[in-house]
Parts: structure tokens; C-alpha cells; sequence
């Protein structure tokens, strides 16, 4: 998902499909990141009260939440990892419309089948659908937010969408 990354747990997109134009800065420090509040805004990256995804368990791992803060940092082998159904909001936080529609939060319990694994710690960036490797983990909601940009490997996997 180009434009949609997690830097430091908090969530950050390109704003107006920014992302798909060749000519914007796309590196890590590029301006074109924007963190969201919980109302659906818009606003610079580290900015109090935007959204992050944390974990439940002290160490980075357990369920995914997500919240305005992030109090559980993995250390970089630990990941959170929760039936993507099944992902929550943390305490009184409000989940914004945005967030549903970038695929990072279910719209209802009746979501595919698919499982987040996500790493708070850094900048991670997302992969979809899932691969053979992780059988029945895989599926149409499978979020993997626990690499980096410089991650390559032959096994992922990916489910095309195509709309007219």
C-alpha cells in the first residue's frame, strides 16, 4: 500500500493518493508524511493526540490495539498479532472512517479472513493478503506491518484488487 506507513507506531499516509505520483519525496524524511487524529485529520507527523498502533504485552507483542500512544515498543524480534477482525481500539479512542478505508482497522467483525502482525519500533511499511508460509494466517485481511523499506524476500504474497 504505497503512501501508508507506521513510523515509530505512529500511522502516517500521503495525503490525496500523493503517494502515486512519481515526482513527491517518498523517503522517510519526506514532508508528504501525515500523521491522523482521531477526528480524520490531517496533520504533521508527532503531533499530540495523533493515532499510533501499540501492543498489549510490555515486550511489543500480544494483540493490537490501536490508541494515541504507543507504551509497548517491540524490540525488534517481538511483533503484535491479532486476527485483523479482532484489532481494537484502545481505551476511550475514537477510530476515524479513514482508517477503515486504508485497511487498518476492520469495519466489522465479519471482516475476511486475515491476521495483523505489526512492530511498533522504527518505520514499517505494509504488506497485504498474505503467502503460503503463513497458511491459515493468511487471507484477504492480512496486514503485515513488521518490516522495513529495505525488506525483499521471494515469499510474499499479494491478492490484486482492480476497480473500473
Amino acid at each position: 500500500v504505497a503512501g501508508l506507513r507506521l513510523n515509530g507506531g505512529e500511522i502516517q499516509i500521503f495525503e490525496n493518493n500523493n503517494a502515486a505520483d512519481g515526482t513527491k519525496d517518498h523517503s522517510v524524511s519526506s514532508d508528504q508524511w501525515k500523521a491522523i487524529l482521531q477526528d480524520g485529520s490531517l496533520i504533521a507527523p508527532e503531533t499530540e493526540g495523533t493515532l499510533k498502533m501499540d501492543a498489549t504485552n510490555v515486550d511489543g507483542s500480544g494483540n493490537i490495539v490501536v490508541g494515541t500512544t504507543v507504551e509497548n515498543v517491540s524490540d525488534g524480534t517481538t511483533y503484535a498479532m491479532t486476527a485483523f477482525k479482532n484489532i481494537a481500539a484502545k481505551g476511550e479512542t475514537t477510530i476515524p472512517a479513514i482508517l477503515k478505508q486504508l485497511g487498518l482497522f476492520p469495519q466489522s467483525a465479519n471482516y475476511p479472513h486475515g491476521t495483523g502482525y505489526m512492530r511498533n519500533l522504527g518505520e514499517r511499511l505494509p504488506f497485504r493478503g498474505g503467502n503460503y508460509y503463513y497458511t491459515s494466517y493468511a487471507g484477504l485481511s492480512c496486514l503485515y506491518l513488521s518490516r522495513g523499506r529495505t525488506f525483499v524476500n521471494t515469499y510474499l504474497g499479494f491478492s490484486l484488487a482492480w476497480q473500473p
